[in-house]
């Protein structure tokens, strides 16, 4: 056995002092906010690639439907008209079709009949037919306006988990369509627990439209690219107090003359500026603080142009919103959020924004960003 008499004695081990490990903890804690900001920054410029890479494909997936649906714009194609024929019925009578779980509804306007075709298509493609979350035949809103990408949806046969139509940094949406089922009482679906305090439209909660938000997107189309420019044709045109909701504009007979309208979708060659007219945009500029609403001119949110091209530009710099309904120019709105939605930002309560361009001056054969894509710039700067 070895001597270890003669080993020299090893100095005893000792731990931090309070003092040591306090240095230590400020000196993580000072890294630690240094890189808070630098991390953050990573983040959203990671959120912001990956929503300009939805955005592009989008765009490629549109103009493919376009190429296999005589230049149409994605958009809901059935009109009483149209369903009429499908079944062999004279327009001028009653308008039935059967849904994919057998049932039958009447169809007494073209909003009908997008209804019918928004079923049509979220009972095919999720198989909820019956029971107690089988997907309800729902015309009480006019689903142009938060769900027109689901014909597109539909024509790519993208799972909706996929996520294709939802901005990475959109947790509400996320949420919803994670969990399908979970509309009722207690979730966070739009509307499940009541009104809020001012909230005057009982419409949004009716079970047929909270189970939808699962099928929901980040992304809108401008309202040009589904509704007839309201020059010389019926028309939806936006109301002053709200711009959730839309008017239907009759132009020389009024309002609930009973005019059709045909919302059966536009044409790309209707674009006159293809390169400066905005197809599909985030609501919200959520790489912003606050995450602000589009309208804002300092929000830059993600947007996809009709050539194809995505870019971040301000909102303030495109041209001003436009009411062919009333004949006015830069048509002002107050924000006003839906409930789980995004604030209006703090201290600027009750300000009207220009729509900029979701309602356009001209429509499709207007322009939002007059200046040449090429000589802006579209990169979003933190």
């Amino acid at each position: 056995m070895a001597d270890r008499s003669n080993r020299p004695d090893r100095p005893a081990r000792r731990g931090f002092t309070l003092v040591e490990l306090g240095a230590v903890l400020a000196v993580s804690a000072t890294l630690g906010a240094a890189l808070m900001p630098m991390a953050r920054k990573s983040r959203v410029s990671a959120q912001a690639q990956r929503s300009a890479s939805n955005l592009s494909v989008i765009g490629q997936g549109a103009g493919m439907y376009g190429l296999d649906n005589a230049d149409r714009i994605p958009g809901y194609s059935f009109t009483r008209e149209s369903v009429a024929k499908l079944v062999g019925v004279p327009p001028q009578g009653r308008v039935e079709y059967t849904l994919p779980n057998g049932d039958r509804v009447t169809l007494r306007s073209d909003v009908d009949a997008v209804a019918a075709q928004n079923t049509e298509i979220l009972q095919r493609r999720t198989g909820r037919l019956d029971g107690p979350f089988g997907i309800r035949y729902e015309r009480s809103r006019l689903w142009h306006r938060r769900w027109s990408h689901l014909v597109l949806v539909d024509y790519l046969g993208s799972p909706f988990e996929a996520g294709l139509f939802i901005d990475p940094a959109d947790t509400n949406q996320l949420t919803w369509t994670a969990n399908p089922l979970d509309y009722d009482a207690g979730s966070t679906v739009p509307y499940a627990n009541g009104l809020p305090p001012g909230e005057f439209d009982t419409n949004w909660t009716r079970e047929g439209v909270r189970q939808r938000w699962a099928f929901g997107a980040s992304y809108q189309s401008t309202v040009s690219a589904w509704n007839p420019d309201g020059i010389d044709e019926p028309s939806y045109v936006p109301i002053s107090d709200t711009p959730h909701l839309f008017r239907p504009y009759f132009l020389g007979a009024g309002q609930g003359s009973g005019v059709t309208l045909d919302l059966s979708g536009r044409e790309f060659s209707e674009v006159a500026f293809p390169s400066g007219k905005v197809y599909f945009f985030e609501e919200f500029d959520r790489e912003q603080p606050g995450d602000p609403y589009f309208a804002y001119d300092h929000a830059r949110p993600e947007k996809l142009m009709f050539d194809g091209s995505v870019n971040s530009f301000a909102s303030g710099e495109a041209g001003v919103s436009a009411n062919a309904g009333e004949g006015v120019r830069n048509w002002r709105q107050r924000y006003v959020p839906l409930d789980t939605f995004p604030t209006e930002l703090p201290g600027r309560e009750g300000e009207l924004l220009s729509q900029r361009y979701r309602w356009t001056l001209g429509g499709l054969r207007g322009v939002d960003y007059a200046q040449p894509a090429s000589s802006r710039r579209g990169l979003r700067s933190r």
